[in-house]
């Protein structure tokens, strides 16, 4: 008997991400404005937070931002990328640090790999909890 996949990965089937013909946006309210947030999570995509270069303390931090405006904007799934750490010299920091956050987090409902166009190891699926009506 088959394992049955995954919720996430049949909706992500049902629903792949798409761009939305937008360029990137800064996101202003980000720490530096390093934050590059691409898609509009609506109807355009999901919206993709980079953290690649960041330290620990300022993925932290724009990590939390994008999910609380994320959440009070009602979106659902978002890409986090937080890359694979090849070249740090101490290992790779930001995989290990934002997995544990988005697992802690009250506002994620779940997290799933990334396929390989989408970052593979390097990146994260995230669902947003819902507020209820």
């Amino acid at each position: 008997m088959a394992d049955k996949p995954h919720p996430m990965e049949e909706w992500l089937k049902s629903y792949p991400p798409r761009g939305n013909g937008k360029r990137d946006e800064e996101d202003a309210s980000a720490p530096g404005n390093r934050v590059r947030v691409r898609g509009s999570g609506k109807r355009g995509g999901p919206a993709v937070l980079d953290l690649h270069g960041m330290t620990r303390e300022e993925a932290l931090k724009s990590l939390r931002a994008f999910l609380g405006a994320g959440a009070s904007r009602g979106l659902r799934k978002a890409l986090v990328i937080h890359g694979r750490g090849n070249r740090s010299a101490q290992g790779a920091v930001l995989p290990a640090v934002v997995r544990r956050e988005l697992e802690n987090n009250p506002l994620v409902a779940d997290i799933g790999p990334a396929e390989p166009e989408n970052g593979g190891a390097g990146a994260l699926w995230v669902f947003l909890r819902q507020r209820s009506r």
